[in-house]
């Protein structure tokens, strides 16, 4: 038994039947565009070098198409499954469409402003309010400060990192005297027209700046 006739139920138990039939099918396709005449006599026929370079056999290319078309047959099988099979895959990043709650819960930020403790601000409006922080990773960061016994450490850090942008003129932010972790939660809106109108507010924890002692 050859080594290709082991190899294929090996396949087939790991991909399916189907799977690798529509991968054969691929590499049919493949190796019948390179039958072509037009096709064939590019491949067949590479650019002549310059002695004393030799060029490379007629096995090797035959090698090196069919491993093009291997790589390039298992990406394409499975961009059309919408499967993963490694060393493949469908890259699907963001392409699945999850089957969510309507609502959303995130941490953030808010700024109580010096002129006025009943007046906030959110920190995740503008970027150069906590740069080199942006709202995303802020926003991990904070999942997992919420439980750490550090948080008033991270807090604090927050407002001080906020209030030393501001007066060094990076963000035109009003002067805050407070900072305060809130656990919220949206509505969905497919438009995202709420990302700063939360319908829920729990407060987390609260920071203040240290009162300056007169001399």
């Amino acid at each position: 038994m050859t080594s290709v006739q082991l190899a294929i139920p090996i396949l087939a138990a790991h991909f399916g039947k189907t799977a690798l039939i529509e991968f054969a099918a691929v590499v049919i396709v493949l190796v019948g565009l390179l039958v072509l005449p037009s096709i064939r006599r590019t491949i067949w026929a590479p650019a002549s070098t310059a002695p004393p370079a030799r060029p490379m056999r007629r096995r090797g290319i035959v090698a090196v198409y069919l491993l093009m078309a291997l790589i390039v047959g298992g990406s394409l099988l499975d961009l059309v499954r919408d499967t993963e099979h490694w060393p493949w895959s469908n890259f699907p990043m963001y392409s699945r469409v999850e089957d969510v709650a309507p609502t959303f819960e995130d941490y953030r930020l808010y700024g109580v402003v010096a002129d006025d403790a009943h007046s906030e601000i959110s920190l995740s409006t503008d970027i150069r309010y906590l740069q080199p922080f942006d709202p995303s990773r802020l926003a991990e960061a904070l999942v997992k400060l919420a439980g750490d016994p550090r948080i008033d450490e991270g807090l604090l850090d927050c407002l001080n990192r906020y209030e030393s942008l501001r007066k060094s003129g990076a963000h035109k932010g009003p002067p805050l005297v407070a900072l305060r972790l809130y656990r919220v939660r949206f509505t969905l809106d497919p438009w995202g027209r709420n990302t700063d109108q939360p319908d829920q507010k729990t407060l987390i924890r609260q920071v203040e700046l240290p009162t300056e002692k007169p001399l």
